[in-house]
């Protein structure tokens, strides 16, 4: 009776699509005839998967054959959007949801900032290739979540100097440089020297995180008197580039950046102080224009040495263990011939 149809006469059987090939189609035909309209609900559902709904239905002699249509996507946003397909081919990603546009900016930026997925070949590769900005955010909304992983991961240390961050997030910086406040990017926040990355000796030179304000002003080409009698003398012991003849007492007008404005040393304690701050001025310029040593460091190394620990001391260190070695061998020399 039948022609292999269901036993259905006159019944023209189409082959159903395959799951792959659903997954980019928004109709189809259920491929099977069934009793009409009898037995049609659910149908599409039952036949094609969840996703399908029925549209409507083709008289085919003694029965039909169901058109359906897709109702929803039911893949996860986040899984489509990083390119994750279900396991479960009729679970399908809504065509409008790629890594290529902004529906899936948040998505991406939760996924890649997640300390389980950060280092992942789609976060490290195929995100960087196709969209650099959202992957520099992500990287950036990693760090910042747990401010610790600035002091711990050279990643994040690196990336607070970088271009385009330094001088954006000021605030994070302020909150990590109070709990890390020896940590060397912290240099230029905790001191309290005007201009710290030109008149302070501990951060001239060294790989410091700048505020957007120590960004756009325009630092003097010396640290004037007001600025330096007004510093407390910890910090008179590290300010360089300070202008000369700068005693005790201040001056009642501001001098101008640059100019040379003579104040009355008043003692010959003050006299001498005027002469170590110039020696010590001398000194600290020539050594600032040497290598980056502290830099260099790992990031392991240099997050444990405190502030005061600058490029010049590490040089005045590497000097004077110079001086030692020179000192025994003449010593050891003098013994021989003795």
């Amino acid at each position: 009776m039948g022609n292999g149809c269901n036993g259905l006469v006159n019944c023209n059987c189409v082959t159903p699509p395959t799951p792959a090939a659903l997954q980019t189609m928004t109709s189809a035909s259920t491929g099977n005839c069934v009793a009409c309209p009898a037995t049609i609900n659910d149908s599409c559902s039952s036949k094609l998967g969840p996703e399908w709904i029925n549209d409507y239905s083709v008289s085919e002699g003694a029965g039909c054959i169901l058109q359906c249509k897709r109702g929803s996507y039911s893949n996860t946003s986040q899984d489509c959007c990083i390119g994750i397909q279900s396991s479960n081919l009729q679970s399908t990603c809504d065509p409008s949801l790629n890594a290529t546009n902004g529906n899936c900016s948040g998505y991406i930026l939760n996924y890649c900032s997640d300390p389980s997925n950060i280092n992942n070949s789609y976060c490290q590769s195929n995100l960087k290739t196709t969209n650099l900005n959202l992957f520099n955010s992500c990287q950036l909304k990693y760090c910042t979540d747990d401010i610790n992983r600035i002091n711990s991961q050279s990643l994040c240390r690196s990336l607070v100097l970088s271009p385009g961050v330094i001088g954006t997030i000021d605030n994070t910086m302020q909150a990590y440089c109070n709990q890390y406040p020896t940590d060397g990017l912290c240099c230029n926040i905790k001191s309290e020297i005007f201009c710290p990355n030109k008149f302070d000796s501990r951060c001239v030179g060294t790989a410091a995180y700048l505020t957007a304000d120590m960004l756009n002003v325009t630092c003097p080409n010396v640290l004037t008197c007001n600025q330096y009698v007004n510093l407390s003398p910890g910090a008179k012991v590290f300010a360089t580039n300070v202008q000369l003849n700068c005693g005790t007492t201040s001056p009642t007008n501001p001098s101008t950046p640059g100019s040379t404005t003579n104040v009355s040393a008043g003692t010959i304690q003050d006299i001498i102080t005027n002469i170590i701050n110039s020696i010590t001025t001398k000194i600290n310029n020539s050594l600032s224009n040497l290598p980056d040593i502290k830099s260099k460091l790992p990031a392991t190394i240099s997050s444990k040495l405190p502030i005061t620990i600058t490029n010049t001391t590490i040089y005045l260190v590497i000097l004077l263990l110079i001086f030692l070695v020179v000192l025994i061998l003449v010593i050891l020399n003098y013994s021989d011939n003795s």
